[in-house]
């Protein structure tokens, strides 16, 4: 259930997100990557976030763009380290988007306590790469 833009709780209703609002997310998403000339793993990173919010709770469409917007915010602060001085105005002015930063803020709160912080998704790589840590 969402109360007030928060992510509180997964109940479905007739106004949440559905697959094809999903699917146009996820294509602004790919379309900012390319325009921003952010990496696949920071894109990749964002579709992951904003599908873990999805499925881990109930979204009203009137919010799937702010929470597209700030999963890939979070991705950026997470991959991009050549955009460690570029603050949120000049990303949100970069997505070409109208939301307040204190809005997004909230909503990263919001999605970094749903997800209790787990952000990056587990992947064969990743899973090769601490094993061959491990044997050395």
């Amino acid at each position: 259930m969402k109360q007030n833009g928060n992510i509180t709780g997964r109940l479905l209703s007739a106004d949440s997100v559905n697959e094809e609002q999903r699917n146009t997310e996820v294509q602004w998403l790919c379309k900012q990557g390319k325009q921003l000339d952010l990496g696949l793993d920071t894109v990749g990173a964002a579709i992951s976030i904003f599908d873990r919010v999805l499925t881990q709770t109930c979204v009203r469409s009137k919010y799937a763009n702010c929470v597209a917007v700030t999963s890939l915010y979070i991705a950026i602060k997470l991959f991009e380290e050549g955009l460690d001085s570029i603050g949120i105005e000049d990303i949100l002015n970069d997505f070409d988007v109208e939301y307040s930063i204190s809005e997004v803020l909230r909503m990263e709160r919001s999605i970094l306590a749903k997800l209790k912080w787990h952000l990056i998704s587990p992947t064969v790589e990743r899973f090769i790469f601490v094993m061959l840590s491990q044997l050395v």
